[in-house]
């Protein structure tokens, strides 16, 4: 009997990896106690954390799923590159207007991309993240620039 991958045994390997990646990763810091958080605390746990969760999703994945019929390579390069476009034009567009035109190139990634859905999306993410990030959690980024 064979056995096709499905897309929950793959999406589990791939969260395996990436937590046992950040594991790797946060192996030399300092990890301290629950009430006295080193550097690597965070990280370790959060990276444990998705490693567990990508097994989880392995272990049912091997019980039935949906099969993993092809790979669709379009999103890939839009996502990562508002992701590079963020980073280059945070300080000269400010968050809320990166954050808008970041989000606007990921949504081309979609291959049904609904304009009028994307722009109410994008305004919403840059009003919501410029709350939190700026104002809530106090992150020092420009909102905007002079």
């Amino acid at each position: 009997m064979t056995r096709s991958l499905n897309r929950q045994i793959v999406s589990g390997l791939m969260f395996t990896c990436i937590g046992l990646f950040g594991f790797w990763l946060s192996r030399d810091y300092d990890f301290g106690k629950a009430d006295d958080m080193g550097p690597g605390y965070f990280p370790t746990v959060l990276s444990a954390g998705l490693a567990i969760l990508g097994l989880v999703g392995v272990i049912r994945g091997l019980s039935g799923g949906e099969a993993f019929e092809s790979f669709n390579p379009r999103p890939a390069p839009f996502i990562l590159g508002s992701i590079v476009l963020f980073a280059l034009t945070v300080e000269m567009l400010g968050f809320p207007a990166s954050a808008f035109v970041s989000t606007l190139v990921a949504g081309f990634g979609s291959p049904d991309v609904r304009w009028r859905s994307l722009v109410i999306l994008a305004a919403g993410l840059a009003v919501i993240s410029t709350l939190v990030f700026v104002y809530a959690l106090g992150l020092p980024f420009i909102v905007f620039p002079s």
